[in-house]
């Protein structure tokens, strides 16, 4: 590697891995995302978009609940939430087709949409509104179409969208996979 002048160009000019500890049986396992890997053309060309324009409340990784008899649970939060008032619209992050709409999955997530980019690459928008699911299995979704409306349905404490993005099957940190196609969250 050439000198770019300065330790914090230098820093930037390798590659950056984001390691965390992977949710449930295994618990020595790592689940990996590298930023720089993620290539749009890899699964269109589209034009990506923050799915709500609301402050981050809650960011992807590990974290510590508040159990009812006062102790503490530990939990590895597998997305992004963003807090907004029930109601707000929730678009659509990128072009693509929607793999699943309604609700609960999977009992936590309430009701949600579950929208395939291709190429391996599918978004999750949880806790919708009751009647905030505005789209249907099979639909196509264009970037920024509402496609929900923010809810507090199933596992949650408020009114807030749970941004979830999944490659090849794997739930990834949303924050650096949407700064790295030019839409941060929050």
């Amino acid at each position: 590697m050439d000198d770019r002048g300065s330790p914090t160009a230098n820093h930037m000019d390798h590659p950056h891995i984001n390691l965390s500890p992977a949710p449930g049986p295994g618990a020595g396992a790592l689940t990996c995302l590298m930023a720089s890997s993620v290539r749009p053309a890899a699964f269109g060309t589209g034009q990506w978009l923050a799915p709500l324009d609301a402050p981050v409340s809650s960011r992807y990784g590990p974290r510590v609940l508040a159990v009812g008899d006062g102790g503490e649970g530990s939990h590895f939060h597998a997305g992004t939430d963003l807090a907004a008032a029930c109601g707000t619209p929730v678009y659509a992050a990128a072009e693509g087709v929607v793999t699943y709409a309604g609700g609960p999955f999977r009992g936590l997530t309430g009701r949600v949409v579950f929208v395939d980019h291709g190429g391996g690459v599918e978004t999750s928008y949880n806790h919708m509104d009751a009647g905030g699911v505005l789209v249907r299995s099979g639909d196509h979704v264009a970037a920024g179409q509402v496609i929900a409306l923010v809810g507090n349905s199933g596992n949650s404490t408020g009114c807030h969208l749970h941004f979830g993005v999944y490659e090849n099957g794997r739930h990834v940190d949303p924050e650096p996979f949407m700064a790295a196609l030019g839409a941060p969250l929050g």
